[in-house]
């Protein structure tokens, strides 16, 4: 990857939202470019610190639960993981895991904390990023907590839909355990969404009307 490229992929991301293009450029030199299998951990339970910045592919975080895991969110290319824990010493409370090959560009915390020490406004969006996920995690409660299968699903989609639209990587199976639903109840509650004309499906792809 170029330093353009790892310029432009900083740009898209909102932890890097008006900086100066010479903060931009020195984080691009401090990034660490690293590239990820299908279904690898992004950051380590136990290890490293770091924060990273998806470039291309996809990613989903997981919440451990009895029997396997509750799905969060899907990461997409300008998304971040490992901010949670970045300056924490407990071990991370969910785990990312790449849905195909995926390639990011990662701060180790050492070189994080020295970028946000140079630069307010990073340590600034870094507070406001951190925030929208209290907001965005208490909102996704409220969502598992729905009355009805189209309460959960509507609530899902409205958290995770980019531009009215989301795609799932990950199977419908998986979207079925995510929202805490069965899988006959998830299509039965997708088939009844689209006949009142507040979905539509293509695929995998679902789209807010």
């Amino acid at each position: 990857m170029t330093r353009s490229e790892r310029i432009r992929a900083l740009g898209a991301c909102v932890l890097f939202n008006g900086l100066s293009d010479e903060s931009i450029r020195r984080a691009a030199d401090a990034a660490e470019e690293r590239h990820y299998p299908a279904r690898a951990e992004l950051f380590s339970q136990t290890g490293e610190r770091c924060i990273g910045v998806i470039v291309n592919g996809s990613a989903k975080v997981m919440k451990p639960k009895r029997g396997g895991n509750v799905t969060m969110s899907i990461l997409g290319a300008g998304d971040v993981f490992g901010a949670a824990s970045l300056m924490d010493g407990d071990p991370p409370a969910t785990r990312a895991e790449s849905v195909k090959e995926l390639s990011a560009l990662v701060f180790t915390q050492e070189r994080f904390s020295e970028l946000m020490k140079q630069d307010h406004e990073l340590t600034m969006n870094f507070c406001r990023y951190l925030i929208g996920r209290i907001r965005f995690l208490t909102a996704r409660v409220e969502c598992l907590a729905g009355c009805t299968a189209q309460d959960k699903i509507m609530s899902y989609l409205e958290l995770n839909a980019k531009d009215g639209v989301m795609h799932v990587p990950f199977g419908m199976d998986a979207f079925a355990k995510a929202i805490s639903l069965s899988r006959a109840s998830l299509y039965r509650a997708l088939d009844e969404l689209e006949k009142s004309g507040k979905i539509a499906r293509t695929g995998r792809e679902i789209r807010l009307l």
